[in-house]
């Protein structure tokens, strides 16, 4: 982080970000899994012992931390993204695994442990004396949120039948939810869409491909157009012609 002193003719301050995995400060118990307290208080040494400013970046992101409890968390298909086919496998990216843990649901495993370290280290942050904790610039969580894709190192979704994430039941719920309160009532959305659903209940996210699969509306197809935007690019060369003129026909 460099940014300018008030004085314009001042030398500019330099800063750091200092990284903090969640899911690295957490510890196998008897009781189950417990917060690192002696990583906590190490991390928070280092703010107070470096009088440079700096940013905290709090992330649990599915990049592997090399963490314990990532292979147990992963067990739970209720911390896991989900397909059309169901939980998604944890994968390799640079032959490094890569967890692809849920952003649609904040009520799983996941979430609780991430939450607890998160308390246990701004508790002790809070501790520091004024002019230490002044040193925090910001605070981020952003960490790793986008969708994940099966075979993410091949493809990343493009070079096999278009599978994207969150087709959890939570996610289901929150879909249709969405909808009701978008359209309020099942007519309105059913002349929107050219659809005969009874209730919003019976409605599920878009999740068939029309080339592959049957379906009972067309509603429920989806891919990376389904939205009616089609890319087309491409170049011509004519040489001698003032102008060149490319047609696509649409059929």
């Amino acid at each position: 982080m460099l940014q300018p002193r008030p004085q314009a003719d001042a030398p500019w301050e330099l800063g750091y970000t200092l990284q903090a995995p969640l899911l690295a400060m957490l510890e196998p118990t008897a009781q189950g899994w417990q917060v690192n307290q002696t990583a906590v208080s190490r991390l928070v040494r280092t703010v107070r012992d470096n009088s440079r400013p700096v940013v905290l970046y709090l992330f649990s992101t599915h990049f592997s931390a090399d963490a314990p409890v990532e292979s147990a968390l992963a067990r739970d298909p209720a911390n896991l993204a989900h397909t059309q086919r169901g939980p998604l496998p944890v994968d390799t990216y640079y032959g490094q695994p890569i967890y692809p843990w849920s952003v649609a649901r904040t009520d799983n495993t996941i979430t609780h442990y991430r939450e607890r370290v998160i308390g246990a280290v701004l508790r002790e942050l809070c501790q520091l004396a004024p002019a230490q904790r002044e040193r925090i610039r910001g605070i981020t969580l952003l960490g790793e949120v986008h969708q994940l894709f099966p075979d993410f190192e091949s493809g990343m979704g493009f070079a096999s039948t278009y599978e994207a994430s969150d087709y959890s039941a939570v996610s289901a719920a929150a879909f249709r939810q969405f909808l009701q309160g978008r359209h309020r009532s099942i007519g309105a959305f059913n002349q929107l869409v050219g659809s005969d659903y009874a209730s919003f209940e019976q409605v599920d996210p878009p999740g068939k491909d029309i080339r592959h699969q049957a379906l009972t509306r067309f509603s429920e197809h989806i891919d990376a157009y389904a939205s009616g935007t089609l890319p087309i690019t491409g170049w011509v060369h004519a040489p001698g012609y003032a102008e060149s003129v490319v047609k696509v026909f649409l059929d």
